[in-house]
């Protein structure tokens, strides 16, 4: 099941690299989606890149208050696919951890 998942968002970052661009916020978030599911507990690595967004645009408002909608339309992006994948790692484990 784990392998179908990761091969399943390696398929998404190359569809997004392809379409839209190694900068685009979809592209790396799949890739780090990926590295996420290789790891021993990719639930946690997960949660830690949700964390660290939402640290990133704290951050990134209290330096460029004046560009804060793009970055948090940016990490809201970014956060919003984490989460996807943590819901479908918790739906290829068999249900909620």
């Amino acid at each position: 099941m784990m392998q179908a998942l990761i091969h399943r968002y390696t398929q998404l970052r190359d569809d997004a690299r392809e379409q839209l661009g190694k900068g685009h916020v979809d592209y790396v978030a799949y890739c780090n989606i990926v590295i996420a599911l290789a790891e021993p507990d990719p639930k946690q690595a997960l949660l830690v890149k949700i964390a660290a967004a939402q640290d990133a645009i704290v951050r990134n408002d209290q330096r460029n208050w004046n560009r804060r909608e793009g970055y948090r339309g940016y990490y809201r992006r970014e956060i919003a696919l984490f989460e996807q994948a943590l819901r479908d790692l918790d739906h290829a484990r068999g249900g909620g951890q």
